[in-house]
């Protein structure tokens, strides 16, 4: 296996913890679908070190509004935690984000989707 594909399937072992948590949450109540979710993912040593070297990508791999990592010196395994996102939900890319309704031109919009409207890549 090349060097990519095993740090992917690593990735991939961490997403299970998160989609796990997310499934718990989900039936506690917490929230309703994945997307109204901020993960905080507690690890140490080489998955930190992973976790990091996919930050901009982590929302997207785990189907999340929002991520945020910690260093965890005890933790063997990924811990994780879930939380509510944010913000509103964008009505374009349908992430909560805290930027929605910045822009009163488009105010059901978050900052990110802002940029793709405004360049004509709807």
């Amino acid at each position: 296996m090349t060097e990519l594909a095993e740090r992917w399937a690593e990735l991939l072992e961490v997403r299970s913890f998160v989609l796990k948590a997310l499934e718990n949450a989900r039936r506690d109540g917490l929230i309703g679908n994945s997307l109204e979710a901020k993960v905080v993912v507690k690890s140490r040593g080489d998955t930190s070190r992973l976790l990091e070297s996919f930050v901009p990508s982590l929302p997207s791999v785990f189907l999340v509004s929002d991520v945020e990592l910690s260093e965890e010196a005890d933790a063997e395994e990924p811990a994780v935690n879930v939380l509510r996102a944010a913000g509103a939900k964008c009505v374009r890319c349908w992430n909560y984000r805290t930027s929605v309704g910045d822009n009163p031109d488009y105010p059901g919009i978050c900052d990110r989707c802002l940029v793709q409207v405004e360049s004509g890549l709807e």
